[in-house]
């Protein structure tokens, strides 16, 4: 996640808090990777699942690249067989 959060910042995706949080759940997983292992750990899976939340909320508001009249490209035909072979007798 972190390096999707690079990736999408330098891309310029996102210039809202999609990227931020993104990056925020990335580092806050490898933190996880310690905090699993102290008396800490309730509270780091607490804030793993809001920022997951924030992910999932992020990507239910993004605005969609189509407008809202438009449809996406038709896929091409399908090519049909030009002829049929006959069974073997």
């Amino acid at each position: 996640m972190t390096v999707a959060s690079v990736v999408a910042r330098r891309a310029r995706l996102s210039g809202s808090w999609r990227a931020p949080a993104l990056l925020a759940s990335g580092l806050w997983t490898l933190a996880m990777l310690g905090i699993v292992l102290t008396p800490q750990m309730p509270l780091g899976v607490t804030v793993m699942g809001l920022l997951q939340a924030a992910i999932g909320a992020g990507l239910l508001t993004r605005p969609s690249p189509f407008p809202p009249t438009s449809r996406p490209p038709a896929p091409p035909p399908r090519s049909r067989c030009p002829e049929v072979i006959p069974a073997p007798d």
